[in-house]
């Protein structure tokens, strides 16, 4: 089974607790969003957050639902909610 690379870019706490902005991931090709956030909470450090905190999704600037379609060097960007303001 052939394999894709995705970047994702990570906001606030999830940030964080990676210790980095971006990570890569490899999945396989027609994976979807939800298949990348099931490998996204295999990890130690964001498991937690990402049970715990809802999400807005997008890929490559545009928002999407967790049943899309990923390809290739697509950019995943996980966006927590912002708080402030009065």
């Amino acid at each position: 089974m052939a394999l894709m690379r995705v970047t994702v870019r990570l906001f606030a706490i999830l940030r964080e607790r990676a210790g980095a902005s971006w990570i890569q991931i490899e999945l396989p090709e027609r994976a979807t969003v939800e298949d990348a956030l099931n490998v996204l909470r295999q990890r130690r450090e964001l498991a937690d957050v990402l049970a715990h905190i809802p999400l807005r999704i997008a890929v490559n600037r545009q928002y999407v639902e967790p049943g899309d379609a990923l390809h290739a060097d697509d950019e995943l960007a996980l966006i927590t909610p912002v708080s402030g303001g009065s």
